[in-house]
């Protein structure tokens, strides 16, 4: 059923975010683990002992329109989450893979299977879903690194893979 899920997604009938609700999202998960006005919060992972946070959020689900969204929070300028995110922001300077990326692909595959439970029953809806990946600053270097892994759309609003915020 999963492998489906992935088949179905992103067709050219779905609806894309736009920039602008890109980078919505991206401000508001830096302040809010609550989903955002509109939004449906449909898992989250917060772990501030190695500087991560990631939110998936539905919108619309189950109608033609709808869309759904991972968005990574990226590096934090507060104390103690500075210096987590400051060693995997080295990490990604030295060409390294930080250990986020591990648990930023796990989610997103956590995310999908939530996704195929919701539209198990109405597989035809998922046609028109558009499925994002999106973050700021280290979230957008997660987001590329799971769209590139997974093989889905980064942020970007002509059907490009690699356009970070």
């Amino acid at each position: 059923m999963l492998g489906r899920a992935f088949e179905m997604i992103n067709k050219e009938q779905s609806v894309p975010l736009t920039l602008l609700e890109c980078a919505e999202l991206c401000a508001h998960i830096y302040k809010s683990t609550a989903a955002p006005p509109g939004w449906e919060l449909l898992n989250i992972q917060d772990i501030p002992e190695v500087g991560f946070r990631v939110a998936l959020y539905g919108r619309n689900l189950l109608q033609e329109n709808a869309q759904i969204a991972f968005v990574h929070r990226g590096t934090m300028l507060t104390f103690p989450e500075v210096i987590n995110d400051l060693l995997n922001d080295i990490d990604i300077a030295l060409d390294k893979v930080p250990p986020l990326c591990d648990l930023a692909i796990k989610f997103f595959i956590d995310g999908m299977m939530i996704i195929d439970a919701r539209y198990r029953s109405n597989y035809n809806a998922m046609y028109y879903l558009s499925l994002i990946t999106t973050g700021h600053s280290l979230g957008a270097i997660m987001a590329n690194m799971v769209s590139c892994l997974c093989a889905c759309r980064s942020t970007g609003r002509d059907g490009g893979y690699l356009t970070s915020i």
